[in-house]
């Protein structure tokens, strides 16, 4: 197995990449390797997508394509015997105990045999010894710079597969995590211990959506109300109709009808709050009215981690019996209101769903995928018992995240919505 970094610009899902009109500022973060009680080695890793909170610490932020750029310097008092410096950026996937590396790049900053780019200029005569020259001493400065790819192919059964590079995911229920980290190593002399400094961060690529139909652009721009798969259904997936049974009040078995409309594309961006409608259909008018209540529907948008057990060649010296794993989680629920007007038989209800904006974007990666669907449950409101499970959904939607939002029109400032100051 071995991971590289091809051109896999015409083999990967497409996305684009977001820029802004103005480049985003640069921060700097700083890691130590203290020896005694001054810093040995000090990393400085620039970000320009900020950086978040993990435990009391601060991890910078990377984007797709963003340069990992920064400075690695060596405060030497005493001097000491350098052969190399090489700065690593790797990703790794890790289940339980296994771990495989997926992301591999490396860049020498120095090495005794060609000298480096360091700021202190060398003033050894020509012929010098390689020994003589790897000594270094006082303050000694690189600078270094890798571009993240936005893909790698790994060498799988079969051939070559290419994937998408992964976002920084935990989870905590499969014991699973994808982690990213720059690695600096300073190699010393034979009988000298290493020295390694490995400075983590994380990575999230930048996904953007298409536009939506016309109509909806225009309701979006005018913050109106979201159009009706009726009046524009260029805009909107309706899913498959799905019957749900159960019992009512202990005494009968009713059937109603649900048809859940979801717009389009279903590619929605982390934070927004997205439209759906539910139309619910049944011959008994009691059951109607119970099971339309804004409180009753179950719409909820879901996350699930897959995992298949390694395979082939590939499962050399990993564990083959370790079983196939999938388990889903409930990230958010839709809340409704009943439109008037439904009809005979018929009620119509329009929702919303707010995608948390804390998700990753869906992956796959070797036997490891995420994935996010919309999905109906059984109807839960008192007096109403559903034949099938709770627990299992009884309609699904595929749909993927996006970290920033289309290219929207041009909007009017005097029709944004007023401002408020809260009173408490």
């Amino acid at each position: 197995m071995m991971a590289t970094i091809p051109n896999v610009d015409g083999e990967l899902p497409a996305y684009s990449q977001h820029v802004n009109a103005r480049a985003d500022p640069q921060v700097a973060h700083s890691f130590q390797l203290m020896k005694g009680e001054h810093p040995f080695l000090v990393v400085v890793l620039n970000s320009g997508a900020g950086s978040v909170r993990v435990g009391s610490e601060s991890v910078p932020v990377l984007s797709q394509r963003q340069t990992l750029a920064g400075t690695v310097t060596l405060n030497l008092l005493e001097g000491m015997r350098i052969r190399s410096v090489t700065v690593l950026v790797i990703g790794e996937l890790k289940k339980g105990y296994t771990v495989h590396r997926f992301l591999s790049m490396r860049r020498e900053l120095y090495t005794v045999e060609t000298g480096g780019d360091v700021t202190s200029p060398s003033t050894e005569a020509p012929g010098t010894s390689v020994r003589r020259k790897a000594w270094l001493t006082g303050h000694q400065l690189w600078q270094y710079s890798l571009k993240l790819p936005k893909g790698v192919s790994i060498l799988c059964d079969g051939g070559p597969k290419s994937f998408r590079l992964p976002p920084t995911f935990v989870d905590r229920l499969g014991n699973f995590s994808i982690e990213y980290c720059l690695q600096v190593r300073i190699k010393t002399g034979f009988f000298n211990s290493d020295h390694k400094l490995i400075c983590p961060f994380h990575y999230v690529p930048v996904l953007r959506p298409r536009l939506p139909s016309l109509l909806r652009q225009i309701t979006q721009s005018e913050w109106a109300v979201a159009s009706c798969p009726e009046d524009d259904p260029d805009g909107w997936k309706a899913l498959p109709g799905v019957d749900i049974t159960g019992v009512l009040f202990s005494s009968r078995r009713v059937q109603l009808t649900c048809e859940l409309f979801v717009p389009l594309p279903l590619y929605y961006t982390r934070g927004a709050a997205v439209p759906i409608h539910l139309v619910i259909s049944s011959k008994d008018d009691q059951t109607l009215d119970l099971l339309s209540s804004p409180h009753a529907p179950r719409v909820v948008f879901t996350r699930t981690m897959s995992f298949t057990p390694w395979q082939g060649s590939y499962a050399m010296g990993r564990n083959v019996n370790e079983p196939s794993e999938t388990h889903t989680e409930q990230m958010a629920s839709a809340g409704f209101t009943l439109i008037p007007g439904g009809g005979e038989e018929r009620r119509v209800l329009r929702g919303q769903l707010v995608v948390p904006g804390h998700l990753v974007p869906e992956f796959r990666i070797l036997n490891y995928t995420l994935e996010y669907s919309i999905a109906i449950y059984p109807f839960e409101v008192v007096g109403f018992s559903p034949s099938a499970p709770s627990r299992k959904p009884i309609l699904q939607q595929t749909v993927q995240i996006a970290t920033t939002h289309a290219i929207a029109p041009s909007l009017d400032p005097t029709q944004a919505p007023p401002t408020y100051t809260p009173t408490s």
